[in-house]
């Protein structure tokens, strides 16, 4: 299945999600943002724009609501570029290393705050109350994060708590809200699949990026394959754990491979892919069928998921 079929039934709904957030950088006073930064695969909105039946229905509050996800999305990668010294994102430097940290601060303060708007104008409190909630605990993950990584506790259940409060959050929120801007009756199965979904989705970009030998291997980043094989690493590697250094990250990773490490993560995934099926099952269709392909797509495409030429939206 190619992504772009993902896109197809609620295209519409994402270019005017598109249009609205190109408005708001578009400003003379704004300081100038790459089109790579602005732009990525807004499978927030995509997401909510599926769960609030907009491929049957498409209103102005859907659009807006679907702007307000992404926007809290972007909001979140300004503030960890800051937090963590990044130079690089898509291709393209950031804002904290172009305009320094004072400037991708306010940028980001703005743009969480252009969410809030347009969730506003949808003039629903709970839909408020939700994305709120999950900004609240998607800075509990960067907290997390931070001091996980410093104190060294690098174990499963910490790993999955911080996928689900940085990542898994909003997928949730998105799903939820969508369902309650139209009032579906299987609101809670619709939260449920967005959190299992954002913590398959992270994992799989976490190994992606291990795969590559991208980022998390450059900043020692401690992921999946790190943690089901914490044993043998310390074995043989007893100072990784201890101490960043890309090099030791380098050996560790070609060790792992050597291992068949991303088949023991794909065979741990593979419950989680059985409770998304399920939980799909309990929806009607047509959106029962529309969210199943998303699940047969991660299926598919895990190896190769996140080929950075194919993540940009329509």
């Amino acid at each position: 299945m190619n992504i772009k079929e993902l896109y197809e039934p609620v295209r519409e709904g994402i270019e005017r999600v598109n249009e609205k957030l190109n408005e708001i950088f578009k400003k003379d006073y704004f300081p100038y943002i790459p089109d790579n930064l602005l732009m990525g695969k807004r499978l927030r909105p995509l997401l909510t724009l599926y769960s609030s039946f907009a491929f049957e229905d498409l209103k102005e509050e859907k659009v807006d609501v679907a702007c307000a996800t992404e926007l809290v999305h972007f909001a979140s990668l300004i503030h960890d570029d800051v937090v963590d010294g990044s130079t690089i994102r898509r291709k393209s430097l950031t804002l904290n290393f172009s305009y320094g940290n004072h400037t991708a601060i306010l940028i980001g303060d703005y743009v969480f705050s252009k969410a809030m708007e347009f969730i506003g104008k949808a003039k629903n409190v709970r839909l408020f109350e939700i994305l709120a909630q999950t900004s609240v605990e998607m800075c509990e993950g960067e907290i997390i994060d931070e001091f996980l990584d410093r104190e060294k506790r690098f174990e499963l259940k910490n790993y999955l708590l911080l996928i689900e409060k940085k990542t898994a959050s909003l997928f949730s929120a998105c799903c939820e809200m969508g369902g309650i801007i139209v009032n579906y009756k299987y609101v809670e199965s619709l939260k449920k699949f967005g959190k299992k979904f954002g913590i398959l989705f992270q994992i799989l970009d976490d190994l992606y990026d291990f795969y590559k030998e991208g980022e998390d291997i450059e900043k020692g980043k401690i992921t999946l394959p790190h943690i089901l094989f914490k044993e043998e690493i310390e074995k043989k590697f007893p100072e990784f754990f201890k101490e960043k250094n890309f090099d030791l990250s380098k050996k560790v990773r070609e060790f792992l491979l050597e291992k068949g490490v991303m088949e023991r993560c794909y065979e741990y995934l593979i419950p989680d892919f059985l409770e998304l099926k399920k939980l799909v099952s309990e929806l009607d269709n047509p959106i029962k069928n529309y969210l199943y392909s998303f699940i047969i797509y991660l299926e598919e495409n895990r190896h190769f998921l996140f080929n950075e030429e194919e993540v940009q939206s329509p």
